[in-house]
């Protein structure tokens, strides 16, 4: 941030991850005129929206987009896409989300990683919920990729909008990694393959173990099947905690996300058979290791029995969690089950929704309030590890957190509106 933004009364914004909902964030607090300063630590914007373009969302334009991303674009004169299609994840970014960082371009550093959020002159244990935490600026550590080089900057709000793309959870039990997992990361991906573009030819004709049971399993599990009608020689072995993955949502508004959903479900039960792809439920991974060109893994069963198989691919959907080291020199009290902010975490509990993202109630801006004062969490990192944010949420947020924004500056300009 440029030290002239430090000589005013208007509180310094920074704003961690480029994507869709830390964007947002960043037109909300431009529009409010403070200063923004946007760190991503990829070469482009919504760089992890990049590596899953080629999946079609289950859910329509106009749920994964904003009122102020749709007025940024029509400001810009760009294309207003058709809100009651289904975007690929490519459409999506180069249509609204790389339009809206053009607009915040001045304010976005990329390669930046951010190594670790503390507060001036306080220890994590100092200044225990008092006035005087509000009052120290916010000092960040950053890492320029380019050059390897790591400085401080300094912010007044702190909003954590990095998400959990780059944090898959461990093969093993409870989430565990397994024994020698990380000698085996070669035969592993942790993330969807375009199995039919770009990742095809590592998986057509290969022995694969398919590891998960969400929508993202399912997905892959119906690209698999396709792959292996065109490469015969292809054979999946699908795994999962549970007997019957996915439970079908009563009524499910959105169609893709059903026809998901019964897919599953009907591999699962047997009532739909699949070319080359076989199905086991009440099974995990027990152990994991090399051997020369492929993998073994012993596969361990409820009844305790086991097996040892090969593979040549691993296919590891098993879910993300946050990274909370960034900001573990803050007082920041997270759920202990979804290491998502405390009070977001018990809302969200409380208020049910289970698999439907579209029952996910909004969450009021007191709701939004961590524990470290002025210091946010936002986007699907604030759902910690559960699987059912939707981006419609993450702009709720933002709106939730312009509305505070707005106390703080007049709190900052002498006015008697209550702080943060």
């Amino acid at each position: 941030m440029s030290a002239s933004s430090s000589t005013t009364n208007r509180p310094r914004v920074a704003i961690i991850g480029a994507g869709p909902i830390g964007l947002d964030m960043a037109l909300h607090a431009r529009e409010l005129g403070l200063p923004i300063t946007i760190y991503e630590r990829g070469p482009e914007v919504a760089h992890n929206v990049a590596r899953w373009g080629f999946v079609e969302l289950f859910s329509p334009w106009r749920l994964n987009v904003s009122p102020l991303g749709l007025e940024t674009l029509e400001r810009a004169g760009a294309e207003i896409p058709d809100l009651d299609a289904y975007p690929t994840g490519r459409a999506f970014r180069e249509l609204y989300v790389v339009p809206i960082a053009r607009a915040l371009s001045d304010a976005i550093r990329l390669r930046t990683t951010v190594l670790a959020i503390g507060r001036e002159g306080l220890l994590k244990g100092e200044a225990i919920g008092a006035r005087e935490r509000a009052e120290r600026t916010f000092r960040i550590l950053l890492r320029d990729e380019r050059t390897g080089e790591e400085l401080y900057d300094e912010a007044d709000v702190v909003i954590d909008a990095s998400g959990v793309y780059d944090h898959p959870s461990g093969l093993g039990p409870g989430g565990l990694p397994l024994p020698r997992e990380h000698e085996c990361e070669r035969w592993i991906d942790r993330h969807l393959p375009d199995l039919r573009g770009a990742d095809r030819d590592r998986f057509a004709g290969k022995r694969i173990l398919l590891v998960g049971g969400g929508y993202s399993a399912a997905t892959a599990l119906d690209d698999l099947a396709r792959l292996a009608v065109d490469a015969p020689t292809t054979q999946v072995l699908w795994i999962r905690r549970r007997a019957e993955p996915l439970p079908p949502i009563p009524d499910d508004p959105l169609p893709a996300r059903r026809r998901l959903s019964e897919l599953a479900c009907d591999v699962a039960t047997g009532a739909r058979r699949l070319a080359s792809i076989a199905s086991e439920g009440n099974t995990r991974i027990e152990a994991l290791w090399p051997d020369g060109s492929s993998v073994v893994a012993t596969l361990r069963h409820d009844d305790g029995s086991s097996v040892e198989k090969t593979f040549d691919r691993i296919l590891a959907l098993t879910g993300y969690r946050p990274d909370l080291s960034i900001y573990r020199e803050l007082q920041v009290h997270l759920c202990y089950a979804s290491e998502g902010p405390m009070k977001l975490a018990a809302f969200l509990l409380g208020a049910g929704g289970g698999a439907d993202c579209l029952a996910a109630p909004a969450a009021g801006a007191d709701t939004l309030l961590t524990t470290e004062p002025r210091f946010f969490v936002l986007g699907a990192k604030s759902y910690g590890r559960r699987n059912d944010f939707l981006l419609r949420a993450g702009y709720e947020q933002t709106r939730e957190i312009a509305a505070k924004l707005v106390e703080l500056a007049r709190k900052a300009n002498g006015s008697k509106a209550k702080g943060m």
